[in-house]
């Protein structure tokens, strides 16, 4: 805890209540304490109290709002219970602040009372990275009438345009080359994404050898 010195002067001896003979002792109270000091010349004696007053500490506590933000965003930190403050990690002598962490980051005040005692109070802004929002296709290329699948990830939800299906894939089938869209939503916002199905060409047979003469091949 704190301490206090207590100076006593005037004499050539001195009796403390705490059995010290110096002149001045340092004391560690943990509330409101009176000393008592005896204190001679030689030939008078006199007792002297003193006593040492506990001033309170300034109870602090920081809020976020909100808590938790995603890259790019900001959080808003208040902090209450001092008559000034300084926020360690700028400055700031503001009680409110705004913050933009790119990844978890703790925060720290120092908060002043008005009888001149500190205390301090911390609190952690954390950041989410969410998964990269992603579509495509299975198999980017079939043949006409064939089925694949198309599919989103890195969302919590998801709704594909226009069919309005909300599960994160579903089996498709074209004769021609087709986009599809999702929208995917996550802890961090929303996103609109494509992508394109594309249907290859079936190939064009040309026969040859169609006409033989008899007892010969067509090779």
């Amino acid at each position: 805890g704190a301490s206090a010195t207590i100076n006593a002067g005037g004499g050539i001896s001195y009796s403390w209540s705490n059995g010290a003979t110096s002149s001045s002792i340092t004391v560690f109270p943990v509330s409101n304490t009176t000393y008592t000091v005896a204190v001679s010349n030689g030939n008078c004696s006199k007792d002297t109290t003193f006593t040492v007053i506990i001033k309170p500490k300034p109870v602090v506590s920081i809020s976020s709002k909100p808590d938790t933000i995603c890259k790019g965003d900001s959080a808003t930190l208040t902090a209450k219970g001092g008559g000034s403050y300084i926020w360690t990690f700028n400055g700031s002598p503001d009680s409110v602040i705004r913050v933009g962490p790119l990844v978890n980051t703790p925060y720290t005040v120092q908060v002043t009372g008005k009888d001149g005692c500190t205390s301090t109070a911390s609190i952690t802004v954390d950041v989410i990275t969410p998964a990269s929002l992603t579509i495509a296709v299975r198999n980017d290329s079939i043949c006409p009438y064939d089925s694949t699948y198309v599919y989103a990830t890195g969302g919590n939800s998801y709704r594909w345009i226009p069919s309005g299906i909300t599960i994160d894939s579903m089996k498709v089938m074209s004769n021609t080359n087709k986009t599809y869209t999702c929208v995917i939503t996550n802890a961090c916002g929303i996103d609109t994404l494509t992508t394109t199905l594309h249907i290859a060409p079936i190939p064009v047979i040309k026969p040859t050898g169609a006409s033989i003469c008899k007892g010969s091949s067509g090779v």
